[in-house]
């Protein structure tokens, strides 16, 4: 039912602006675990579901992903950015409250760039 919300009319695949680590770091190099929690370096848990059911999954976990990548490269020295859920589902063309695309939703962030939740956002407009 979603799928005519979706905006499909960017190129498929991945956008690699530097090395992938596998290139330039060796197995044996790596810790044997690493978990961000232990660090403080995740940013709070997203709840899609308050005030009412909304089955945007697929946009938290894009953007929990990105709130923590954003962390974790400022090594929780900025406070935390959260990216607007909301503003993806109003104006990204990713989805809807009926599912959506984790990719497309990443993809609309590299093109248009996207608020951070503390943002008010009064029209798409404001995004472009």
């Amino acid at each position: 039912p979603y799928k005519s919300e979706l905006d499909f009319s960017f190129e498929s695949g991945e956008h690699i602006v530097s090395p992938l680590p596998h290139t330039y770091i060796k197995a044996e190099d790596l810790p044997v675990s690493l978990d961000y929690r232990e660090k403080g370096l995740l940013t709070t848990d997203l709840n899609q579901h308050i005030p009412v059911y909304c089955g945007s999954c697929w946009a938290h976990s894009a953007f929990s992903s990105l709130g923590d990548r954003l962390k974790i490269q400022s090594e929780g020295k900025d406070r935390d950015i959260i990216p607007s859920v909301q503003a993806l589902i109003n104006c990204g063309h990713a989805g809807s409250c009926n599912g959506g695309n984790s990719g497309s939703a990443n993809r609309y962030v590299y093109n248009n760039g996207i608020p951070a939740s503390s943002t008010r956002l009064r029209t798409c407009s404001a995004l472009t």
